[in-house]
């Protein structure tokens, strides 16, 4: 049995009703049918529920119709009797990739937003549609447990929250004729340029091979479920094979035969990040050669950092390849602490916005 928006949107913000004390949350809206539809929903949850709610609109300046646009969003708050604020992105120098760099854009904007505004939390309009595209995208990509569990409906960092996952997109669409609210279609939804468009039209075509948006959406979650159990694991191995000294990560040598299982790949890829500072991981491959390197007895540098053999045993010696900016920790910590606190266990999720 499908839930309706309506009930979608109050099971996950039952946490918020079964508390006395929020005041205020935000909603990411760019007045596309997502984003609009979950607005609307919001306020009327707002409402019913005694919890003021409050709007805002990234814009990214890369068209010339995205601050007329901004507004139109504005006037639609202004009929709920919300606040409405633009947040206008000026960061684009054309180099890089402009897709990746708008969402870190956009996480930061609202991220910011939030705390100015004390809210609880921020609102966003993925649906079950976007879920099903990231799982594509990301399979095209070769991408192993931690990737295909796509995104999670609460942010590692609990400031957003996606409630509306388990609906399609045309269910939201289909909501908003029956209101008669109508809503922006940005052109760049049929640039096939983009991954994300050519991972829709594909969609369209898998369907008939079973391969449907609830399908896949089913397998992310066991691929999410198994993530924790694979992080559970890594755990165990950083407290065996893992400690820290002197602001350096040193792994056990013997722990980095990294082909045969997933935890030390896991460990190592994950002290990489934290020693570097890095949000992204290594790739796998680079990552296995790198620790075959280290084991015969070769330095290499990969994600910013140098990883080398200790000269005092047979351990690995993992440190930044600026020594001066290194970061120093306590010695005695061992480095699954760290890793929690760069990848949380269980809640692994570095998300679109």
């Amino acid at each position: 049995m499908r839930v309706t928006p309506d009930e979608a949107l109050a099971a996950e913000l039952a946490f918020l009703t079964a508390r006395d004390d929020v005041g205020v949350i935000g909603v990411a809206v760019s007045g596309g049918g997502d984003s609009l539809a979950l607005l609307h929903l919001t306020a009327d949850w707002g409402r019913a529920n005694g919890i003021r709610v409050e709007a805002a609109t990234v814009d990214h300046g890369l068209r010339p119709e995205s601050r007329g646009e901004a507004e139109a969003v504005g006037r639609v708050c202004d009929g709920l009797g919300l606040r409405h604020d633009i947040l206008t992105w000026t960061g684009w120098d054309g180099s890089g990739n402009l897709q990746d760099k708008a969402r870190q854009a956009r996480r930061a904007l609202l991220g910011d937003w939030a705390v100015e505004r004390g809210q609880e939390i921020v609102l966003l309009g993925h649906t079950a549609d976007d879920q099903a595209e990231t799982f594509l995208m990301r399979l095209a990509r070769g991408s192993g447990v931690d990737g295909l569990a796509c995104m999670s409906a609460l942010d590692r960092d609990d400031l957003f929250l996606r409630p509306l996952l388990g609906v399609r997109r045309g269910t939201l669409r289909d909501w908003l004729r029956e209101r008669g609210v109508s809503w922006i279609e940005d052109p760049s939804n049929d640039d096939t340029r983009f991954d994300r468009i050519k991972a829709r039209q594909a969609l369209e075509a898998l369907e008939p091979l079973g391969l449907t948006v609830e399908r896949l959406n089913r397998t992310q979650g066991h691929m999410a479920r198994a993530r924790v159990s694979l992080w559970r694991a890594a755990e165990k191995f950083a407290r065996d094979h893992a400690n820290t000294e002197a602001g350096d990560l040193l792994i056990d040598a013997e722990a980095l035969w990294l082909a045969e299982t997933d935890t030390g790949a896991r460990v190592l890829a994950a002290g990489i990040q934290w020693i570097g500072g890095s949000p992204y991981k290594p790739r796998y491959e680079p990552l296995i050669a790198a620790a075959l390197a280290v084991r015969k007895g070769e330095t290499r540098t990969l994600g910013g950092v140098v990883l080398l053999p200790e000269a005092r045993g047979m351990r690995a010696l993992i440190g930044v390849e600026d020594l001066e900016g290194r970061c120093e920790v306590a010695a005695a910590k061992r480095v699954v602490h760290h890793i929690a606190i760069l990848l949380p266990l269980g809640d692994l999720r570095r998300e679109e916005i």
